[in-house]
């Protein structure tokens, strides 16, 4: 049930064109003011929830210090982050990691049926 709200709730992102996702969110080293500009130009401009694979390299480390930025693990998104923040940042990977994920839990859900 967990999954399939979280779905939804990305789902209510995608519709409402809340999720921005880039092709590699990667700094070579922390750097707030690039992260900073990054979310310029993506136009996120309110509280926004950056989706991670590592939260620890120097990509989290540039977000760390922003004011409405908050970091999570990408295995760790739910619905309550999703549903408090208006944007959703995340790399393409990631995203697909995620979503490959729910797609093997529903398969072995089916198969247990």
């Amino acid at each position: 049930m967990r999954r399939l709200a979280s779905r939804n709730a990305m789902l209510a992102k995608a519709v409402d064109g809340e999720i921005k996702i880039v092709d590699q969110l990667q700094f070579k080293k922390p750097s707030t003011k690039d992260f900073s500009q990054l979310l310029g130009k993506l136009t996120i401009d309110r509280s926004c929830l950056v989706a991670l694979s590592n939260t620890t390299d120097s990509t989290a480390l540039s977000a760390g210090n922003l004011e409405n930025i908050n970091l999570i693990r990408i295995d760790q998104l739910n619905v309550f982050d999703l549903l408090n923040h208006r944007f959703l940042l995340v790399d393409r990977p990631s995203l697909e990691s995620w979503l490959d994920n729910g797609a093997k839990e529903q398969a072995a859900k089916a198969e247990d049926s």
